[in-house]
């Protein structure tokens, strides 16, 4: 999106101060800054929910908030939230599980999923929640479409177990 518009804003000499250093620490320019902190967009908030997948010990809060989250969404902040790239800086499970769960919304909505989920291969071996082999069978008669395609399975999105 380009921008022709300008707005200019009073500000006394300390506050400019600690905008700028803020910025830095952000590593972005004032402007970036404070048009960040007056207008998120949802990216940064579907990248941060993404990477508090990978520090969080018990998983299955972090996957229904992400579910909560992109369900709360419309259809126009769906889209610009996960139409970033790929997050590869996660492992092959956690990739799969937030594609999946990308990839069941937008089919939930009648929406073409991001570019960045055809990306994400499946897992080499399949997964299973339960490590229990005669519960083998139930998930993978309960397990949602889009879960089963990336070999992941679960008996609810929300609750991954591992």
């Amino acid at each position: 999106m380009s921008k022709t518009s300008q707005l200019q804003i009073r500000i006394s000499p300390s506050e400019k101060a600690v905008l700028k250093r803020l910025a830095g620490d952000a590593g972005v320019s004032v402007s970036e800054y404070v048009l960040a902190k007056a207008l998120p967009t949802h990216r940064a908030d579907f990248e941060a929910a993404v990477d508090g997948l990978r520090d969080d010990p018990d998983r299955a809060d972090s996957f229904s908030r992400l579910t909560r989250f992109l369900g709360d969404l419309s259809d126009a902040d769906f889209s610009e939230a996960t139409g970033g790239g790929a997050p590869t800086h996660l492992p092959p499970l956690i990739q799969n599980y937030a594609a999946a769960l990308v990839e069941r919304e937008a089919s939930r909505r009648g929406l073409r999923a991001p570019a960045w989920t055809f990306d994400v291969a499946p897992m080499a071996r399949p997964h299973f929640a339960w490590d229990l082999g005669s519960l083998r069978p139930h998930l993978m008669r309960v397990t949602p479409p889009t879960f089963k395609a990336r070999r992941v399975f679960v008996a609810s999105p929300g609750d991954p177990r591992r």
